[in-house]
């Protein structure tokens, strides 16, 4: 997320979820192989397998901040910065080439806050959910807990949460707060874990991110990499991981003022290592084009299906505040 809540409500922007009123109802078209890389392209490790530009749905629909994959549903869940989540299935050939999207399922969380993060809840059932405010200060996160994330008679309704104030004691500021949430189920060899990063650099006796078990909390840091092409805010924006333990983090660099003005980089941990932070490796990078300039990616899902494994990684149009942004969902399979 880019926006802070003061320059929302100076915009006049509401941040409670309103009623829905798409306007021009939310649709999707593919993306021209030439406007990004063609079909097959590799990018690091990752194999460039299609993508779609979302459109519609304003005053609602944008800002994705979060993506997760429903193995069970075969869908994506998206998260956005106005409170609400949409269910998409996907449009993709025989080939698994991404062409498009369909809103399968909408709803908003109760209480107008928002969401950064989500991810199956490690220790026990449903799913876990980052935001970002609702502490009566933008200095602070909450995690809350759903049985599911499904539209149903009215918003959803958490049955569990509780403040996150931030990494070693110290609260988040600045818009750098919760921003990612992963999971790894229990195996025979190391507990389950809950993975969390804040939406900032590592600093000098300040880790960026927090591995929590039944045997406590862990901080540790992972560092966005030398050459993401632009040299400010490489920041951790989403994360999430694989059946083998590895996490992989995408890190975001936005910058409305310079040239170039974004770039984006993938880092995997392998988070069974005793000394995971150690591990930490970066397999793609990818920057600025004249076809894409101001497209900031903030949410990343896994997917896994007869031993492939597909990364998805969705663009934050910020609803056009910095100008013509894009809602766009890429999708990869990790070759490297």
């Amino acid at each position: 997320m880019i926006l802070r809540a003061s320059l929302l409500l100076a915009a006049g922007l509401v941040l409670a979820a309103p009623a829905i009123n798409y306007g021009q109802a939310i649709h999707s078209q593919p993306i021209p192989s030439d406007a990004v890389w063609d079909v097959g392209t590799q990018v690091g490790e990752l194999t460039y397998i299609g993508g779609t530009k979302i459109e519609g749905g304003k005053p609602l629909f944008g800002g994705v901040s979060g993506l997760r994959w429903d193995a069970a549903a075969k869908e994506l869940i998206a998260l956005t910065d106005r409170g609400r989540f949409y269910r998409m299935a996907l449009s993709e050939n025989d080939a698994g080439i991404l062409s498009g999207i369909s809103i399968t399922e909408e709803g908003a969380f109760e209480g107008g806050l928002e969401p950064e993060a989500l991810t199956r809840n490690p220790f026990g059932s449903g799913w876990i959910v980052g935001f970002e405010d609702g502490c009566g200060a933008y200095d602070c996160s909450q995690i809350h807990r759903y049985p599911s994330i499904k539209a149903g008679s009215g918003d959803l309704k958490t049955d569990q949460l509780r403040p996150y104030e931030g990494l070693a004691g110290r609260k988040f500021t600045n818009n750098r707060g919760l921003e990612t949430l992963a999971s790894l189920p229990a195996d025979p060899d190391s507990p389950a874990m809950l993975i969390m990063c804040g939406e900032r650099q590592p600093q000098a006796g300040l880790p960026n991110c927090e591995a929590e078990s039944s045997g406590g909390s862990q901080g540790f840091s992972v560092a966005p990499p030398a050459n993401m092409h632009i040299a400010s805010d490489g920041v951790p924006t989403d994360a999430d991981t694989d059946s083998a333990g590895h996490l992989y983090v995408l890190f975001r660099g936005f910058s409305n003022d310079s040239s170039p003005k974004n770039g984006s980089a993938i880092v995997r941990l392998d988070m069974r290592a005793r000394a995971f932070a150690s591990t930490a490796e970066t397999i793609a990078t990818w920057g600025d084009s004249a076809a894409l300039p101001s497209d900031n990616f903030e949410g990343l899902a896994i997917r896994e299906e007869e031993g492939r494994t597909f990364l998805y990684v969705i663009s934050d149009d910020n609803f056009d505040y910095w100008g013509p942004q894009d809602t766009l969902l890429l999708k990869f399979e990790i070759t490297g």
